[in-house]
This record gives structure tokens, sequence and C-alpha cells, in this order.
């Protein structure tokens, strides 16, 4: 009986370590492809920091095209306003001495 049971605990052990090694190289493969994965998505994090960097400098690029060609569209409006303001300013002095002139005419 006690050779007996010296057997099965053998077979038992053998039993164990073959499911323990075979646990092990699960978790062996596991970490492995894990860690396989996290390196492919750091690098593909790092990729994706560089194309965000690269795309802000190009819509700051951008941005700084359209608030100058902006700025320029406005100073020339603002100077022909000011233009036409002179222009109409002046258009009403001459229509004022138009209307004496033409006044002192009928009148005469």
């Amino acid at each position: 009986e006690n050779m007996q049971m010296k057997k099965d605990h053998e077979a038992l052990q053998v039993s164990v370590t073959a499911k323990l090694n075979t646990i092990d190289n699960h978790q062996r493969n596991v970490f492995n492809a894990l860690h396989a994965q996290n390196q492919s998505l750091q690098a593909e994090n790092t990729q994706m920091k560089k194309d965000n960097q690269a795309l802000q400098v190009s819509v700051e690029a951008k941005l700084n095209t359209i608030n100058n060609h902006q700025q320029n569209v406005f100073n020339a409006l603002h100077e022909q306003i000011q233009s036409l303001q002179a222009e109409n300013k002046q258009m009403k002095k001459d229509n004022q001495a138009l209307r004496v002139y033409v006044a002192f005419k009928t009148d005469a």
C-alpha cells in the first residue's frame, strides 16, 4: 500500500509539474505577446505625437497666413473707406458751391 502511495505521489508530482510548466509557458507566451503589443503601441504613439506636432505647426502657419491676409484686407478696406470719405466730403463742398452758384445765376 505504501509503495502504491509513492507511485501515486510520483505520478501526481509529474502531472502537477507538467501542468505548472504548461501554465508557465502560457504565461511566458502571454507576457511576450503583451510586451510586443506594448512596444508596437508605444512606437505608434511616438509617431502620432510627431504627426500631431507637424500638423500643429502646419495649422499655425496656415492660421498666420489667414490672419495676415485678413489684416491686409482690413487695411486695404480701411484706406479705401478713408479715401471715399474724403472724396464724399469734397463732393458735398462742391455740391454746396454749385447750389450757391446756381442760386446766384437764377437770381441774376
